[in-house]
């Protein structure tokens, strides 16, 4: 990744997206990094990660679920002998 000043960036900014074809591109104000600029198909790849939920988001989904609806009462089946577990 190239780092650029912000100062410098104002007046390279056609060459900074040029190069963010390549390689992301950091923008810093005062040595600290402040924006990235990155190829559009880049951002598009990183959106759809985003968008993609994971095993924690469904488990947090779950888990709303449930604090609505309560646990879910086991069905007896009615197809085969109960067991006498008593």
């Amino acid at each position: 990744m190239e780092r650029w000043d912000a100062t410098q960036a104002k007046r390279h900014f056609s060459q900074i997206i040029s190069d963010s074809a390549e390689q992301p591109q950091v923008v810093e104000r005062h040595g600290k990094a402040v924006s990235v600029i990155v190829s559009y198909e880049d951002f598009q790849r990183f959106q759809e990660l985003r968008e993609r939920k994971s095993i924690s988001g469904w488990l947090s989904d779950l888990s709303d679920i449930n604090s609505r609806e309560g646990d879910m009462d086991a069905v007896v089946r009615s197809d085969r002998p109960q067991p006498d577990w008593e």
